[in-house]
């Protein structure tokens, strides 16, 4: 056997005395940090970011399309619907959770074709496109301020995840929860103020559209805590 690469123990391991030398300098440096307030995210740095786990894994080798519903009053815009959807399916894309995301545009062209006489479910749009599975939301509010004086842009909604390919217990995930788990986005920082034009409010529309994706699409994968979504 080729042991030309096997290093000796003494050559990896350092010895008793080097690490009571690296330990008295880590207690050393987080005295003095200590001393000035900062030893939360001192500690913070040594044991790395916390992480948010995934509320549920999607198989890796299922096609994926995002569809978003609305039942938000005021009512919000087609537009606004397919920019939450694509924010969602850009993050899944970035990363990587699964083989194939399918472009949502095909999903709301499908469900366009609805009519009266015609209900389409979320089942038969993912089929439609080709997907194995659906990220269904459900909007139930969508605004820039709860009371009109704060400026707090939070949005809500229901999510579920739908598999087209069954006929029966099409809702794999969430199990115990028909009408989907319920989630809220916000900015991690407070906004400052108000819009204070059109122009200002749609942008911040736009944000929160993002923020409302992404925070969709981080159901389903492991994610640093502090890591940024939405915002400018």
């Amino acid at each position: 056997m080729n042991t030309s690469h096997t290093r000796s123990p003494a050559s990896t391991s350092p010895s008793r005395g080097g690490r009571a030398v690296v330990a008295a300098m880590i207690l050393a440096t987080l005295s003095t940090l200590s001393a000035c307030n900062i030893i939360g995210p001192a500690v913070f740095l040594v044991e790395g970011p916390p992480k948010i786990d995934a509320r549920f894994e999607l198989p890796d080798k299922a096609s994926v399309v995002v569809f978003v519903d609305d039942m938000s009053s005021p009512p919000m815009g087609r537009a606004t619907r397919l920019a939450i959807a694509r924010a969602a399916q850009e993050d899944l894309l970035k990363a990587r959770v699964v083989a194939r995301v399918i472009d949502a545009g095909a999903a709301f062209e499908a469900a366009s074709t609805e009519t009266a006489s015609r209900k389409l479910d979320v089942q038969t749009i993912g089929r439609s496109v080709g997907a194995d599975l659906v990220i269904h939301a459900t909007i139930d509010s969508f605004t820039l301020s709860p009371n009109e004086a704060e400026y707090l842009p939070t949005a809500v909604f229901r999510a579920k995840v739908i598999d087209t390919r069954v006929e029966d217990g099409a809702r794999i995930w969430p199990a115990d929860e028909p009408r989907g788990a319920t989630i809220t986005a916000q900015p991690s920082q407070r906004p400052k103020s108000m819009p204070q034009s059109r122009g200002e409010a749609d942008r911040a529309r736009g944000e929160l559209a993002t923020l409302t994706g992404q925070t969709l699409a981080k159901l389903f994968y492991t994610h640093d805590r502090w890591q940024s979504v939405g915002g400018r």
